[in-house]
């Protein structure tokens, strides 16, 4: 067995930020202040665990105070995709695509505070039509 292995395997490890997390002295992404100009975003997802998706209107959502901009897959040059290694996990679906999981991101409003981007994105009207889905574990055997 190499060395390095009995030198490392079994033996406590302590983690570098350990001490400071334990202590609260832990710095947060939250913690950190923002630069100035900076814009909040607020998630909208899919609605169904598994539904094709007919039409994303962001019409209402771009016209609510405080919102900047509504990102959606025709705003993304190029792939249209996240997964590192199947390519397989789109950013955002849009019309024609199929959610294949509740919670699937479909767009990102961006505005100048969370209260305006949750607000906007409340707005986004993304009209679905379910289709099957297999909810229980049991179904899927």
């Amino acid at each position: 067995m190499p060395d390095t292995v009995t030198r490392v395997v079994g033996r406590p490890t302590p983690h570098e930020s350990a001490r400071l997390h334990v202590t609260g002295q832990a710095r947060y992404t939250d913690d950190l202040p923002l630069p100035p100009g900076s814009l909040h975003g607020w998630p909208v997802t899919s609605a169904h665990a598994h539904a094709l998706i007919r039409v994303v209107d962001v019409s209402e959502a771009s016209a609510t105070p405080g919102v900047v901009t509504v990102l959606t897959r025709e705003d993304v040059p190029g792939e249209n995709n996240s997964g590192p290694l199947r390519h397989d996990e789109p950013l955002f679906l849009g019309a024609g695509d199929v959610a294949t999981y509740h919670g699937q991101p479909v767009a990102w409003v961006l505005g100048t505070s969370v209260d305006a981007a949750r607000q906007g994105a409340s707005r986004v009207v993304v009209t679905y039509e379910k289709l099957d889905a297999i909810l229980d574990p049991a179904d899927a055997i």
